[in-house]
């Protein structure tokens, strides 16, 4: 499971640098696209945490609260920017 988590977490780290290059387009451009990358891109993030949470080891257990701290600067530095961004605590 370590391992499937590590391939997660670099593809997850790919999909970040996705959302901070979408930040730095023209505004208007493709801005629905950009708001659906985020949005799924947080929800993923977050589906991993709750995975590194569950397998009860510790350097997991902080790993998630990177990755949570990752997708709430994320999520906030989008809304910043105008980006509507929905709720990602009620998704599961």
């Amino acid at each position: 499971m370590a391992d499937a988590l590590d391939t997660l977490r670099a593809r997850l780290d790919g999909l970040a640098n996705l959302v901070e290059l979408a930040r730095w387009s023209r505004p208007g451009e493709n801005r629905a696209r950009m708001e659906r990358t985020i949005q799924l891109v947080s929800w993923a993030l977050q589906t991993v945490a709750r995975a590194c949470q569950q397998s009860g080891d510790a350097a997991r257990q902080s790993e998630a609260l990177e990755i949570e701290a990752l997708c709430r600067l994320i999520v906030e530095k989008a809304r910043a920017a105008g980006l509507r961004i929905g709720d990602n605590d009620n998704r599961e």
